[in-house]
């Protein structure tokens, strides 16, 4: 079957997404004759599809199958090798059936109740321009499908010759309008129009029924800035200029700039000799620093007597991490249900002050309403501690909660939802300025593990066996990431420990996780018995340490070129006293004993 006609295809520097972005097709799945499995959630528990690029990405918490596939695979013909739904459930997909990707798929699976499942690709085209001389990288422009390559001044724009040129999917017949081979050995038919230092060549790109007409640019600069990476009072600065000539930069604050003033007035600053770090190819950067946060500035750099026109950046906010001292405390009934309305009427502590809502002054949450649900003394184990670092802090106590492991933590995001023993939260507040680090106090008193769940230490990167778990040391964990969707999604990351037809989902709490940007932690298994203050780095990836779905999503939104986070950027932070608590391994204690115990307050953002 097939589902769909458009492909929306977004063009950013070097590569192209085709994503499914347009309004969702409904696929009918048929009951067959077959009986729906009583009691059950209907769930995709796997799918495969030919020319994928690694496996498919199943989400049972929000329900949703994601795919890379290979640029060979033409997006509306998408072939399924395998698929496999809840034991008893019915959908009308199958094995060989072919589908239409070039837009999210609305797939049902029917139980006793149908759940709606959404499929969706992403497909990665790389794209390549380059010609003979040219200096610096090649830019691409998404919404124009322009192409830009520079060569130095001087150089004769009517003899261009295009040394690689790639604006198709790998593996595809593509026909070239000019054809690529003229372009190639008779450079002269490039050109169709000369103004400025500029040649532009107009061409179209034909593959299976598609038609693209892209505009290939060669311009003459001897000094070009490349990229600005500002943050609150730093900035990272590359450029490219001629070989064998002095390189830097000059900066100034936009305030008072005046265009039609003489330049010896308009206090440009200079940065040249040593703090210029010079690369190949007449590549060069420096770094700005005692710049002020929230501030715009004009920048420009120069390769012997030539200088480029300037380009303004603006300098991040040093935003405050709200709720960060942990003063404000409330207990009350949740506001939410978990799937069989349980958790309508259980009472527990929250870090929020009475009547606080999302996103406005409600930051913080905890696992409490789940530890209540199931154990409902005291109302959680991750509480108010009335002697912190500074007034209110939080102390998290991991402990047996009746039948689950329930770890002391807290985290910036909210509770979601309970189903049976398991739940749910969501991970993450959106975030728009970079900070450099993490600070705060902290004490810990560790237990060794004694609780390991069977049926969650075998979804733990670390398949370790009981027996190796058992004794080991625990250990407290500070992590903090932003992190951007590769696929767009304005959403924090929703973790779910429901185990049953596959539909757990953790945090891959590492610098190594797809859509990391930057990443930071502080883990320890050492009593800390009075308040010591800790501190952590956030380590900023760079293109070569990301996924080729980040990097181009990253790309698509000027990332790597302006800095500027993606719009729906998310901050994570998570706290607890057993690092592994999410996989239900950790010590609880025992015999009147604590479990694990974190003592935190007083966090506070690093902005450098």
């Amino acid at each position: 079957m097939r589902v769909g006609k458009h492909i929306w295809v977004a063009l950013m520097a070097g590569r192209i997404v085709m994503a499914a972005v347009s309004a969702i097709a409904l696929v009918g799945c048929g009951m067959g004759s077959e009986t729906p499995a009583p009691g059950v959630a209907g769930e995709i528990v796997a799918m495969e599809f030919e020319g994928a690029v690694g496996e498919a990405t199943i989400n049972g918490a929000r329900r949703t199958v994601e795919v890379v596939l290979g640029e060979a695979v033409d997006l509306r013909e998408v072939k399924i090798a395998a698929i496999e739904v809840t034991e008893g459930g019915v959908c009308g997909l199958a094995a060989g059936d072919v589908l239409d990707l070039t837009q999210p798929l609305t797939v049902t699976v029917k139980t006793t109740s149908a759940y709606e499942w959404t499929v969706s690709a992403v497909q990665d085209v790389e794209y390549r321009f380059g010609v003979e001389g040219q200096i610096g990288e090649t830019l691409f422009e998404m919404h124009t499908r322009s192409v830009f390559a520079f060569v130095p001044g001087g150089t004769d724009l009517t003899a261009v010759t295009i040394l690689d040129l790639k604006l198709a999917p790998e593996g595809v017949q593509a026909i070239y309008n000019p054809s690529l081979e003229s372009l190639m050995s008779e450079p002269q038919p490039f050109i169709t129009t000369e103004q400025g230092g500029e040649a532009v060549c107009e061409i179209e790109v034909s593959y299976r029924d598609v038609t693209e007409k892209w505009y290939l640019h060669v311009t003459q600069s001897n000094v070009m800035v490349e990229r600005v990476n500002p943050f609150a009072r730093k900035a990272y600065l590359s450029a490219f200029g001629s070989e064998d000539q002095v390189h830097g930069f000059e900066y100034r604050s936009a305030a008072g700039f005046d265009p039609a003033a003489a330049e010896e007035d308009q206090g440009w600053i200079r940065i040249a000799g040593e703090q210029i770090t010079e690369g190949e190819n007449g590549a060069f950067s420096a770094t700005l620093t005692d710049l002020s946060p929230d501030t715009e500035y004009f920048v420009r750099a120069f390769s012997g007597e030539d200088r480029c026109e300037y380009r303004e950046f603006m300098t991040v906010e040093e935003r405050e991490l709200p709720g960060a001292s942990f003063e404000e405390w409330s207990w009350g009934v949740d506001d939410k249900k978990s799937e069989d309305g349980s958790l309508k009427n259980v009472e527990a502590w929250a870090p929020w002050a009475e009547g606080a809502q999302w996103e406005v002054n409600r930051w913080w949450d905890t696992g409490n309403r789940g530890v209540a649900f199931v154990d409902r003394d005291g109302g959680g184990n991750s509480l108010r501690d009335e002697n912190g670092y500074r007034g209110n802090g939080a102390v998290l106590e991991t402990r047996w909660a009746v039948v689950k492991v329930a770890g002391g933590n807290i985290y910036f995001g909210e509770f979601g939802e309970m189903y049976g023993m398991n739940a749910t939260c969501r991970l993450g507040h959106n975030w728009t300025t970079k900070p450099t680090g993490l600070k705060g106090f902290y004490k810990y008193f560790p237990q060794p593990v004694n609780r390991v769940s069977e049926e969650h230490r075998k979804l733990h990167p670390y398949r370790f066996s009981t027996e190796k778990w058992m004794n080991s040391p625990d250990s407290l964990h500070v992590c903090v990431a932003l992190w951007a969707s590769p696929d767009g999604r304005d959403i924090p990351f929703q973790v779910n420990t429901v185990t049953d037809n596959g539909g757990a989902e953790f945090v891959d709490f590492s610098r190594d996780a797809d859509g990391v940007i930057a990443y930071g932690a502080f883990v320890s298994p050492d009593e800390q018995a009075a308040w010591s203050e800790f501190n952590i780095e956030m380590d900023y990836l760079d293109q070569s340490e990301m996924s080729r779905t980040t990097v181009n999503y990253l790309k698509r939104n000027n990332y790597f070129s302006t800095g500027v986070l993606p719009p729906n950027t998310q901050l994570y932070l998570l706290i607890t006293a057993s690092k592994n608590c999410n996989y239900f391994i950790a010590g609880t204690g025992g015999g009147g004993t604590a479990g694990s115990t974190m003592h935190v307050d007083e966090l506070e953002m690093i902005y450098e």
